[in-house]
Order: C-alpha cells, then sequence, then structure tokens
C-alpha cells in the first residue's frame, strides 16, 4: 500500500484538490486494518483486500475529483473488483 500510495501521490501532484500526506496514510491502513474482510498473508491484489482497499479509500481522497483519480488508480492496480 505504501508504494502504490507514495505513486499515486506523485503521479497526480499538480491535479490534487487536497494533496493526501501521512495523516491519510495511516487513516487508510488502520481503516483496511479493522477491516473484517481481509487477508494479512495476501497482498493487495487479493480480491478480499482489495475490497478493504477500495472501500477505505475516502480516508484518501477528500474531494470528489481526487477521489475519482485515485479509483481509477487503485482499479488500474487492483484489476476488476467489486465493491
Amino acid at each position: 500500500m505504501l508504494d502504490f500510495f507514495l505513486k499515486y501521490r506523485k503521479d497526480n501532484q499538480e491535479m490534487h484538490a487536497h494533496e493526501p500526506g501521512t495523516s491519510e496514510l495511516i487513516d487508510w491502513t488502520r481503516a483496511v486494518q479493522r477491516s473484517a474482510a481481509r487477508n494479512e498473508d495476501a497482498g493487495m491484489a487479493d480480491p478480499t483486500n482489495a475490497n478493504s482497499i477500495l472501500r477505505a479509500s475516502s480516508a484518501v481522497a477528500k474531494q470528489r475529483d481526487d477521489r475519482v483519480r485515485l479509483l481509477e488508480a487503485l482499479k488500474k492496480r487492483l484489476g476488476p473488483v467489486s465493491v
């Protein structure tokens, strides 16, 4: 998640209405960790983890346009996922 977050933030640096920082990253990882449906031994692309990551993404992107870009980047990284 950290690698994805840093790449997303850098790649969209000029487009963020609100640039996500360390606090958003911490909030996002905590939200995913609290998810009852997750597989601790699998990576981001595991379907269970991917759903948790997508559901918690509002912790990173506060504005609508930022959220749309984040969800597009996540879906590209995670592959087809249904939330």
